[in-house]
């Protein structure tokens, strides 16, 4: 199970979905399958050193063939010491920027950058405009820059304290971390007294300025790198005259995908809202609530970006999910028109997939739905595909082919009731009366154990 979700009564086990956007970060180099998100190719298990240095190919032809290096600076690789501060950090931000929304530049996705570009001509980080935001497990680039020491510091950065190739060993991270504070301070400007602050935390600078605190995570707890005097409780209680700003500069973009790109960061934060952005506020009906006023605040947005002529396919798959359920021709039309733009990430591509799919099966049209589920179930492990796909073969007189198919859904979400009350009516066609009545009582026990998808 992914880290801190075996302590969560409502955690998912393996039944959550790992994507290329997961492995992005925990693994070297991936490849998506036939563009699919969730069928890769792990070429490099780990994070090599490409991922900071770039592409290293020139660099070892030349060294083995011992060409001479011009004024003492080797262009053949990049060394991020002769980056400015802002580069550096973008090498980071790879994986340690994950802020309130994260939304890729138009046509372009965050696993085209390179070392020493320019990160935000691929991906712009959204966070709400109060300091004392909800903390996230990749979001320590945003929190230093939050940080007095880093404000009034040129030089400070992330490899300021921490060393890529000599990581400080478990039994000296204190003395490691405590003497890069007292790089720049002294003990005399800490403003407890010597034995309160021995026995309050033994010493450790971190224990007060970069405490532990809540994540997005269930029940699992990071260091914080505001370093800061942090309140005991943090008022990250948002409202809705909160805005959400981008954390980097964006004035070179035109108008429309500035637009654009602050219209799906709300849409992405309303959706984060609704789940809830820590342990104490997963469940949150204030938060529910809010998230419809960022969601309204995207629309706008993006219907003034659609009124200019943008056909972007994270748009257009906006706005048929807009009308999902509502209104299945429109949520069709956004869909198709999502699918025609060349540039469609993988998962905008799925999302549209399934709109298309669930709106015609919701309609009755079966056939027109076939071809979508079944893309979808090549390219994904999901019960809802695989149970809508299941059901349209049954309608079509596949009966052995939809058992498969419904089973396989509940190999993957064993929990859930609706499953087997399919199956039950499926084997009840075929004319077992016994496998039926089983699969009814399995949906009856878990009925009573198990909260159910409204």
């Amino acid at each position: 199970m992914s880290a801190g979700y075996e302590k969560d009564p409502h955690q998912r086990g393996f039944n959550r979905a790992i994507d290329a956007g997961c492995l992005y970060c925990h693994a070297g180099r991936v490849e998506t399958i036939g563009g699919a998100s969730e069928r890769m190719n792990v070429t490099e298990m780990a994070i090599g050193c490409e991922r900071c240095h770039g592409p290293g190919e020139l660099h070892v032809k030349q060294r083995k063939a011992r060409l001479p290096i011009q004024e003492s600076l080797d262009d053949s690789i990049v060394n991020p010491l002769h980056l400015s501060r802002e580069r550096q950090e973008d090498i980071c931000s790879q994986c340690h920027l994950s802020a309130s929304a994260n939304i890729a530049v138009w046509g372009r996705s965050k696993s085209d950058f390179r070392p020493g570009m320019r990160m935000s001509d691929f991906m712009v980080n959204y966070r709400t405009d109060r300091p004392d935001t909800a903390m996230t497990v990749s979001g320590q680039i945003e929190q230093m820059r939050l940080s007095r020491c880093y404000v009034e510091s040129k030089a400070m950065t992330c490899t300021t304290c921490h060393d890529l190739h000599a990581p400080a060993g478990k039994l000296d991270k204190v003395e490691h971390y405590r003497n890069k504070c007292l790089s720049c301070h002294k003990t005399e400007s800490c403003g407890l007294p010597v034995k309160t602050r021995q026995q309050k935390a033994k010493d450790n600078c971190i224990v007060c300025h970069m405490p532990k605190g809540p994540t997005d995570i269930p029940h699992f707890s990071f260091t914080h790198h505001r370093v800061a005097i942090h309140a005991a409780k943090p008022n990250d209680k948002l409202a809705e005259s909160d805005q959400l700003v981008p954390i980097v500069d964006v004035s070179h973009f035109p108008e429309h995908e500035r637009l654009r790109l602050l219209g799906l960061a709300n849409d992405a934060f309303a959706g984060k809202l609704a789940g809830g952005l820590n342990d104490e506020m997963r469940y949150d009906p204030f938060h529910r609530a809010l998230s419809k006023v960022f969601h309204d605040r995207g629309r706008r947005l993006l219907e003034e970006v659609r009124s200019r002529g943008l056909r972007d396919p994270e748009v257009e798959d906006f706005f048929s999910r807009l009308h999902w359920r509502k209104n299945p021709e429109l949520c069709i039309e956004y869909a198709e028109s999502a699918l025609r733009s060349q540039q469609i990430s993988p998962a905008t591509r799925k999302s549209a997939l399934y709109n298309l799919a669930s709106s015609h099966f919701d309609l009755g049209r079966y056939e027109r739905a076939f071809p979508y589920l079944e893309e979808l179930v090549k390219s994904e492990r999901s019960e809802i595909s695989l149970m809508l796909l299941g059901i349209c073969h049954q309608k079509k007189g596949n009966l052995p082919e939809a058992v498969r198919l419904i089973k396989e859904a509940i190999l993957v979400s064993p929990d859930r009731a609706d499953l087997h009350i399919y199956l039950a009516s499926i084997y009840r066609e075929m004319g077992k009366s016994g496998d039926a009545e089983r699969h009814l009582q399995r949906a009856k026990l878990l009925r009573l154990k198990v909260p159910q998808p409204g």
